[in-house]
């Protein structure tokens, strides 16, 4: 299913898969868990989408059927 990522020298990331026909995003992952060394970041997708639709406080800034862009998510540090 993926098909390319990209992390940028900024800490911005980009993963571009192939779904399955008929399946969102949130059917097809549940979660999004980008860890690296000494810290991480955990996003619960359908939670998130579920509240960007009824209007909700949400970490997502925009979506189409076909994509999602985040709001900046804090990274949680290691210790």
């Amino acid at each position: 299913m993926l098909v390319s990522n990209n992390i940028n020298t900024d800490g911005r990331f980009e993963i571009v898969v192939n779904l399955p026909k008929g399946k969102s995003i949130e059917e097809a992952f549940e979660t999004l868990n980008y860890t690296y060394a000494h810290a991480g970041a955990y996003i619960d997708l359908k939670k998130e989408y579920d509240a960007y639709v009824n209007g909700q406080a949400s970490k997502i800034l925009t979506a189409t059927s076909h994509q999602r862009i985040f709001k900046d998510v804090p990274i949680d540090v290691y210790q």
